[in-house]
């Protein structure tokens, strides 16, 4: 085996209308046997609401969070460094996604930004709206402000419920 295997586990901590009773701390950090398939808890995070997507930073010392909150106008993405010899989480910061439930994150070819992917429940004039926002990863892993978005109009294959 080649140095340690970690997993990274988010919690929903605020109830969503499609999941009721969330009671989690937000996310957690554990270690991985490979051997023995067994996982031992290492750290918790709390402080993050609803960690529904989490991406690790190619560098392995790097971890993003989307923050999937039902009634909120503005979703958000939170970055956190990690440090392998603790299994601690460090908060570097947040930065807003521009669409109203922030659901998938996922990264460039050269790790330099971060794309996040988002849909809305509600009324669109209320809402930002921006389905798609490319965020730059800064030197220190911390997040810059979008520096470009895109809305998609239209509906899903089922317009009944995909508005």
């Amino acid at each position: 085996m080649v140095g340690r295997v970690f997993a990274f586990v988010g919690s929903l901590n605020r109830d969503a209308p499609y999941f009721q009773g969330a009671r989690g701390k937000g996310i957690a950090v554990l270690a991985f046997d490979e051997e023995s398939g067994r996982t031992t808890p290492l750290s918790e995070r709390d402080g993050v609401d609803n960690p529904t997507y989490l991406a690790v930073h190619p560098t392995r010392r790097l971890l993003y969070a989307t923050s999937e909150v039902f009634g909120w106008n503005e979703g958000t993405v939170s970055a956190y460094r990690f440090d392998e010899q603790t299994g601690q989480l460090t908060y570097l910061n947040k930065q807003p996604t521009l669409g109203s439930i922030t659901a998938h994150c996922s990264f460039d070819r050269t790790g330099r930004f971060l794309f996040v992917a988002n849909y809305a429940i509600g009324d669109p004039a209320e809402l930002p709206g921006q389905s798609v926002a490319v965020l730059p990863i800064r030197g220190d892993g911390s997040l810059g402000a979008p520096v470009c978005s895109q809305a998609h109009r239209g509906t899903g294959p089922n317009e009944a419920r995909q508005e």
